[in-house]
Order: C-alpha cells, then sequence, then structure tokens
C-alpha cells in the first residue's frame, strides 16, 4: 500500500486492525475495513476492501477480491514535488491522484491527458491529432529512454486509453474497467517521468559545477559534456 500523505510504501497487515461487516442483503459477500497507521508519517490510513464471506472456527472472514482496494481516509491529498517541476504539472497529476478514490477511470483519463501534455511539451513528440499511441511511439524511438520507463510508459496507452474509449472481452462482451491499482500504476509512471527529465538533470548539473569548480581550483580540466564543456 502507498501512503496518500508521504508517497512511502508499506504492507498493508503489518499492525492493521480490522472490522470485517457481512451484507445485509447479498449472500455471501462482505467488507473489511481496516485501519492503520502510515510507518513514514504516522497518518491515518483507512482502507476498505470487498469479497466472499466464509465461517471457520474462529468465526467470519473475508477473502478479498482482487483490485477491490479502496482508500477511505485520507482522500484527496496532495503529492509535494521537488521544486524544479513545474507548477502546472503538478498541479494536473494532483488533480488525477485527488479523483482516483472516487473514479479510477477519471483518474487514468487525466493521467493519459498529462502524458500526453508532457511528451508535447516537454519531450518535443509531434501533436498526432489527440493520437497517444502514435505519439508514444514517437517518443520511444526518438528518445530512447530508459528499458524500464519505456515498458511502462508503452503500456500507459493501453491502461490509459480505457478510459476514453472502453474495450470490451471478446468472449462476455462486458466492458473492461480500469481498476484502482491500474490508475494507481499511471500515477506512479508520471511521477517517475517527473523524477527522471525534470529533477535528476538539475541535479545533476549541480553536482557537475561543484565538481568542475574544485578542478579549476586544482589547475585541471572540466568535466566533459554538460553546460559547461
Amino acid at each position: 500500500m502507498r501512503c496518500n500523505n508521504c508517497s512511502i510504501y508499506f504492507h498493508e497487515s503489518q499492525g492493521a486492525q480490522e472490522i470485517i461487516l457481512k451484507h445485509p442483503k447479498t449472500e455471501g459477500m462482505g467488507f473489511v475495513i481496516s485501519t492503520n497507521f502510515c510507518p513514514n508519517c504516522y497518518q491515518l490510513i483507512v482502507f476498505m476492501r470487498e469479497g466472499n464471506t466464509e465461517y471457520d472456527q474462529s468465526g467470519l472472514h473475508v477473502i478479498p477480491i482482487e483490485d477491490s482496494l479502496k482508500i477511505l481516509y485520507p482522500v484527496g491529498v496532495k503529492h509535494h514535488f521537488p521544486e524544479q517541476v513545474p507548477t502546472h504539472f503538478a498541479d494536473d497529476f494532483n488533480e488525477a491522484k485527488t479523483v482516483l478514490e472516487l473514479s479510477p477511470k477519471a483518474s487514468a483519463a487525466l493521467s493519459r491527458r498529462l502524458l500526453q501534455k508532457f511528451l508535447r511539451h516537454i519531450l518535443g513528440a509531434h501533436d498526432r491529432q489527440d493520437n497517444l499511441y502514435k505519439e508514444i511511439d514517437d517518443f520511444i524511438v526518438q528518445k530512447n529512454p530508459p528499458e524500464h520507463l519505456r515498458r511502462s510508459i508503452d503500456a500507459i496507452r493501453h491502461v490509459g486509453n480505457w478510459a476514453a474509449h472502453p474495450l470490451k472481452e471478446r468472449a462476455s462482451g462486458i466492458i473492461v474497467d480500469v481498476s484502482y491499482d491500474e490508475a494507481s500504476w499511471l500515477l506512479e509512471i508520471i511521477e517517475e517521468l517527473f523524477e527522471v527529465y525534470f529533477v535528476r538533470p538539475i541535479i545533476d548539473e549541480e553536482k557537475r559545477k561543484m565538481v568542475n569548480e574544485k578542478l579549476s581550483k586544482l589547475g585541471k580540466p572540466p568535466l566533459q559534456g554538460g553546460s559547461d564543456s
């Protein structure tokens, strides 16, 4: 689980206190409401899973359904980015994060729009008339990002696209929804993009300047590459 307040991951079951509720009308369905404290910022977190109920010698239990996790509190806590991240990008990210608990589908759609804005204005992708699929192709081919980031961004056009253009399972014809975990993952990918393209270059350049100043005092040539060369 990821804390909405400080963004640190921790195992949700460690130290959690649970309340089990049986659905009053739907037979065999129940809910587990759990409370815990983030081990990093000590923020109270209340979350819920739904699933199938069963009984054993110790009483009633709920077997959670996959992707049924919902954070009930806190909701809409803003992520605090480093100063290197432009405010308008941070605001768009927090808008997508705020609606995540209420509508993963809406959050995924906002994340998809934010990625398109990032590709066009920061990485120079061609405007493909709202065709994010092709714009991601431009990014992958032209910018040659790290392999793990390339795979993650490639996945956005498959997951995020469900929000704008719902897909149907071939067998059942049921519209495939965007799960909480999928929408949350999109936010994580965008957060990593911010780190790679906004934060690290500036920090690396500051370190380079410090090293070059030291080399200059020693009468040695500066490091190759960067703005100093």
